[in-house]
């Protein structure tokens, strides 16, 4: 594990850092369905309703950048899911 100095150095030359390991696999996952789950009641009719990690297909990501585009109050309540 980097310390705090090599942190910092890595983001000011970087401008960014990748901190790895923070939160648990379990933990994403949970709300990674928790999104999909609202999503699927604000879009019962996306073809991946069925699939067990929808969030692993890009034509997933490619459906709900449409749905956004289309309906951006009902995506605002899956967006604001994801916050929380």
């Amino acid at each position: 594990m980097e310390n705090h100095k090599q942190i910092i150095k890595k983001f000011e030359d970087d401008g960014f850092y990748i901190a790895k390991n923070i939160i648990k696999e379990k933990q994403i996952t949970s709300i990674l369905e928790n999104v999909c789950r609202v999503y699927f009641k604000n879009n019962p009719s996306s073809k991946f309703l069925k699939e067990k990690k929808p969030w692993d297909n890009d034509l997933f990501h490619e459906e709900m950048t449409k749905f956004r585009d289309e309906n951006s109050k009902e995506f605002s309540l899956v967006y604001d899911s994801s916050l929380s």
